[in-house]
């Protein structure tokens, strides 16, 4: 691993991913590298499931699939405001009628 360099070059990359696939072969770590051309070329999220791949393996948890934040936001912002001003308006009204109704 001490050959290991950091750089711009394909070659290069290439060869750093081979030290890897040597690395974790030898320490027999469970890693499944299908395509190391795609893993440098980010292709179809392959570096998003080899990060996926570590954080299982080092905190022994899966992931939990992206939950939609801003959909369900919206969705709740848009009845709980309704709501509240619907609460709002009542609350008004149930004052002005004791307001009338202890003159």
């Amino acid at each position: 691993m001490h050959t290991f360099s950091n750089t711009e070059n394909y070659g290069r990359k290439r060869d750093n991913w081979a030290q890897l696939q040597l690395f974790f072969n030898r320490r027999k770590v469970p890693i499944q590298l299908n395509s190391v051309d795609a893993l440098i070329l980010n292709e179809q999220d392959t570096t998003l499931e080899f990060v996926k791949q570590i954080y299982t393996l080092l905190t022994e948890k899966q992931l939990l699939p992206p939950v939609k934040l801003y959909e369900n936001q919206n969705e709740a912002s848009k009845g709980q405001s309704r709501d509240n001003k619907k609460d709002l308006l009542s609350f008004g009204n149930d004052e002005a009628e004791i307001d009338k109704e202890s003159l």
